[in-house]
């Protein structure tokens, strides 16, 4: 994976992926879009790891490409719940987004394999989790 050394690498980077993930399939859209989060998380850390900048960076970055910092938010949660990421394309991003929300790895590892069992949508996982 390139990592962009600088913001105007980084913003060229993701604006390319984001238009390829446009037209992929869900399960190349869900490996994109962790990967985008991968860029901005070195990205930040390479910046000294500051909330502050993470923030401010995230917000211009959604700016500058015309993308919803709640999105680019999430590809960054994504990548930080799992460092290591495999998907069996068995779930959809949402499901990614929902899962990242569960700190405990161990328990968010048991909802994800209910989830790819039940064949759960995004909202009976929402609901499962809730309902603890």
């Amino acid at each position: 994976m390139a990592k962009a050394a600088t913001y105007t690498s980084l913003r060229s980077q993701v604006r390319r992926m984001l238009r390829e993930g446009e037209d992929a399939g869900a399960e190349k859209r869900v490996a994109r879009y962790y990967r985008i989060g991968e860029m901005i998380d070195f990205h930040v850390l390479g910046h000294g790891g500051k909330p502050e900048y993470g923030k401010v960076g995230m917000q211009r970055l959604a700016d500058d490409l015309s993308v919803g910092y709640q999105r680019l938010y999430e590809m960054l949660s994504v990548r930080r719940a799992y460092p290591i990421f495999r998907t069996g394309g068995k779930l959809s991003w949402a499901h990614y987004v929902t899962l990242s929300t569960i700190d405990d790895e161990r328990l968010r590892e048991a909802y994800e394999a209910h989830a790819v069992r039940g064949r759960w949508s995004r909202q009976t996982l929402r609901d499962r989790i809730r309902e603890g």
